[in-house]
C-alpha cells in the first residue's frame, strides 16, 4: 500500500507559507526558552567570545566571533536584515493583497 506524498508547499496563510523556498514562519519564530544570549544565532564559545551564525536556504553562515555580546547581536541583526527582510517584505505584500481581497468580498 502506497502512502500519499504530503503537500510540501501549502498556499500562504495556511499552516506554513513558503516564499522563494523559505518558510516565513521559521524566520519569525520565537527565541528558545534556554537561550542565554537573548537572540537566536548568538552563543558564547568556551573561550568567552560570542559567535554569531545564521542559516538561510539550506546554507549556514558564520558571521564571526566577537569580544562582546552587543557586537555579535549587531552582526546577527545585520545578517537578518540582508537575508530575511526581502522575504518578509514579500510576505507583508501578500498579506496586504489578501486583506484587500477579503475587504472587497
Amino acid at each position: 500500500m502506497e502512502l500519499p506524498m504530503p503537500e510540501l508547499r501549502q498556499p500562504c496563510f495556511a499552516k506554513y507559507c513558503y516564499i522563494n523556498g523559505v518558510c516565513v514562519e521559521f524566520l519569525q519564530r520565537k527565541i528558545r526558552r534556554d537561550n542565554t544570549s537573548g537572540m537566536t544565532g548568538v552563543r558564547q564559545n568556551n573561550s568567552g567570545k560570542w559567535r554569531a551564525t545564521t542559516g538561510f536556504k539550506g546554507k549556514r553562515y558564520n558571521l564571526g566571533a566577537f569580544d562582546t555580546l552587543e557586537l555579535a547581536q549587531q552582526a546577527r541583526r545585520n545578517a537578518e536584515k540582508e537575508l530575511f527582510e526581502p522575504i518578509l517584505k514579500k510576505y507583508e505584500l501578500l498579506q496586504a493583497k489578501s486583506d484587500l481581497k477579503e475587504d472587497a468580498s
